[in-house]
């Protein structure tokens, strides 16, 4: 703080009103001589006359000049090299020697980093990845697109990599990793054969059944295709064969399109393909490939027909369709 004086001789200045209690012996000033430069000195005594405070310096102070304008008073040094305030605790004239109670060792009690404890106020943290060694937890992964982080078994945060198309993630009680998806076999449902041809409705056991005897005998059945269908996995049609037979003639045909559409938008049929049955042993007749245009909201007929049935040679008891689909 400065304030103005008046010069009296190389060692003695004057302020205005009473500053005894600032000017005590001992504290260091700086007086300011204009052209003569900055003159330091140490107070070794202040006594107040009215209307002046009278300073004297010590013999040791550097000699005043008629051409001093003002003086600052605080933790000072004799000599050019002092400052205001001289506040780096490296001595005695420089605030005292106090940085090693302020940090570990000693050190620039600026340094955040060389304190104990906790700071007052929260510290934003500095720029860093998640998965850095900043973080003695983690190991250290840069980003890559799909990733997750999860526990590993050191146990430490990892980055697994995102897993191959259709993965989904699974566990095996202990760890989590990438494996095929299974939804595709999770979703099915059952038809019950409905429609008679030339043949009855009847049963056999306790299984309700459509006759097909006879050639040209039919069994039929309608479903809705879910709206959630992406993909058939499996789609049978389950008969009782009459007969053992190693080339049993079935053909196989649907219609089928959604609303808006023709019913028979498409039509397609298998009358190729043969079966090897055993008597009154459940059998799938696989429709999958008269279904290849198949979407979700599709309304879907299918028939099961005797081709040359005598009675029982190529006939069957249809019971229902199992479709399966992802």
């Amino acid at each position: 703080m400065a304030l103005t004086a008046t010069y009296v001789d190389a060692d003695t200045f004057t302020v205005a009103t009473d500053k005894t209690t600032d000017f005590v012996v001992d504290r260091k000033v700086r007086c300011d001589c204009g052209v003569d430069g900055y003159k330091y000195g140490v107070v070794s005594a202040s006594n107040y006359g009215d209307p002046n405070t009278t300073v004297d310096l010590t013999a040791a102070s550097d000699d005043l000049t008629a051409n001093l304008t003002d003086v600052d008073w605080s933790v000072v040094k004799p000599g050019a090299a002092g400052n205001i305030p001289l506040h780096e605790h490296t001595d005695e004239d420089k605030g005292g020697v106090h940085a090693s109670a302020h940090e570990n060792a000693g050190g620039d009690e600026v340094s955040v980093a060389g304190l104990s404890g906790e700071l007052a106020d929260d510290q934003p943290p500095k720029a860093h990845d998640t998965l850095a060694a900043a973080h003695g937890d983690t190991l250290a992964a840069a980003v890559s697109r799909g990733s997750i982080i999860y526990g590993n078994s050191t146990p430490k945060w990892a980055e697994l990599i995102v897993g191959g198309a259709a993965e989904v993630l699974t566990s095996d009680g202990t760890d989590v990793t990438w494996a095929a998806g299974g939804g595709a076999a999770t979703k099915e449902f059952w038809v019950p054969a409905t429609y008679a041809g030339g043949g009855s409705m009847s049963h056999v056991g306790q299984f309700p059944i459509v006759t097909g005897a006879v050639a040209g005998n039919v069994a039929g059945v309608s479903f809705h295709v879910p709206a959630d269908f992406s993909s058939i996995t499996e789609a049978v049609f389950i008969v009782i064969p009459r007969q053992n037979d190693a080339n049993a003639n079935y053909d196989i045909a649907s219609d089928y399109g959604t609303n808006g559409q023709a019913y028979n938008a498409h039509s397609e049929a298998d009358t190729a393909a043969t079966y090897n049955v055993t008597t009154d042993q459940l059998f799938e007749v696989d429709i999958s490939g008269i279904l290849s245009a198949l979407a979700a909201d599709d309304y879907v007929g299918i028939e099961i027909k005797s081709a040359q049935g005598d009675g029982y040679g190529d006939g069957f008891l249809a019971i229902g369709v199992r479709f399966k689909y992802s």
